[in-house]
């Protein structure tokens, strides 16, 4: 499925995204540009593996990102939700190949719809089988430092879940 997720406007700062996801259980994992100050950018996220899945499989997200503005783009922050049938495995988040510009890529992780950013996911949480969380309903990707005008991630940031049972 390719759509785009509308322009949201945030301190001044305009973005644009778009987003590839294979697997029509989850259709409504769209990644959000948080901040992204005075420039456009493009969110592709693909899954692994493609196509339905069942209960209980893996899925890896990753999401490349490059600016399409002719503008500077600082301190972007990115964050995705996790699909309510799925759980969090504990510490698969990816920072990815970021362009040599963004100094720092931290991974912040929340536990209530992406009101605050304080959780550390733990394995079993909410219940969840070993090595997994189902507490954790959102990840955020801080980005320290300049994207420049047609940068882009070379391996993109990522993340990955679990299917839960039913």
């Amino acid at each position: 499925m390719q759509g785009s997720i509308q322009p949201l406007l945030i301190a001044g700062a305009l973005a644009t995204a778009t987003h590839h996801v294979e697997a029509v259980k989850f259709e409504s994992l769209k990644p959000t540009v948080v901040r992204s100050e005075s420039g456009n950018l493009e969110l592709v996220m693909t899954m692994t593996p493609r196509g339905d899945q069942t209960e209980c499989a893996e899925l890896e997200y990753e999401l490349d990102y490059r600016n399409i503005s002719r503008n500077l783009i600082v301190n972007l922050i990115i964050q995705n939700p996790i699909p309510e049938a799925a759980h969090f495995r504990v510490g698969s988040s990816t920072r990815g190949t970021p362009p040599h510009t963004i100094t720092e890529v931290t991974p912040l992780y929340s536990a209530d719809g992406g009101l605050t950013w304080n959780y550390n996911p733990v394995s079993g949480g909410g219940g969840a089988s070993e090595n997994y969380d189902a507490n954790v309903t959102h990840v955020r990707f801080m980005m320290n430092g300049v994207l420049a005008p047609g940068a882009e991630s070379t391996i993109g940031v990522g993340f990955k879940v679990r299917i839960a049972p039913e």
